[in-house]
């Protein structure tokens, strides 16, 4: 599966594809105990961007024996300031697209993180459904270019909505969930090269 992302160049509309293989992942590999949650509501794990900002492409839910979800959820990425950049609802069953423990939707349009700042990744969690891993830091692999902001999840009372978790936790754990796939910036490169591309077709459409 491939991933098209646009950019604007001085001569058009020039387009950078991506293959999926090619993609990170935000978390992976968690080794804590799954259980599920008591309340519906949203949960959020606050990360922080090292020094190289990244492009996230699509977001997901971690599905644990790959069977499909029980219920639909809704999957977030946060600034600080609370706007919402983006959201996907992964359905329930197994519609989603699986890679790495996660069902996985593509962004309607991707989103960039600068580097040097503090994001929320969110999720929609329900009563009784679709189990969470229980990771403390050292139980999940998180991809090296990003850093966990707080001692554990945060949460949010919206009920199946999705809402910003404004509400620390005392827990020293994670509840995985969300997830987040990304490539990394276009370097100055492939920059260059999408706009020269852009200025062919100006100058073929021209001729």
């Amino acid at each position: 599966m491939k991933r098209i992302l646009s950019l604007l160049g001085a001569g058009g509309l020039a387009l950078l594809v991506v293959d999926s293989s090619l993609a990170d992942v935000f978390a992976t590999n968690p080794t804590g105990g799954w259980s599920d949650v008591s309340i519906t509501r949203t949960l959020g794990t606050p990360f922080g961007v090292g020094n190289e900002g990244v492009t996230v492409t699509a977001l997901g839910f971690f599905d644990k024996d790959g069977n499909g979800l029980s219920v639909a959820h809704e999957v977030g990425l946060f600034a600080t300031d609370q706007t919402l950049l983006g959201k996907v609802t992964i359905p329930s069953g197994t519609g989603a697209a699986l890679h790495d423990g996660t069902r996985w939707l593509t962004l309607a349009s991707p989103i960039i993180l600068a580097p040097s700042t503090d994001y929320m990744l969110a999720a929609t969690v329900v009563a009784d459904e679709d189990m969470l891993n229980a990771s403390s830091p050292i139980e999940v692999t998180i991809d090296s270019r990003f850093h966990l902001t707080q001692a554990g999840f945060a949460e949010g009372f919206g009920g199946a909505q999705l809402v910003y978790p404004t509400d620390p936790t005392s827990h020293m754990f994670y509840g995985f969930g969300a997830n987040f796939e990304m490539v990394p910036e276009p370097g100055t490169g492939a920059l260059l090269a999408l706009g020269l591309a852009a200025l062919l077709g100006r100058h073929r459409r021209t001729a």
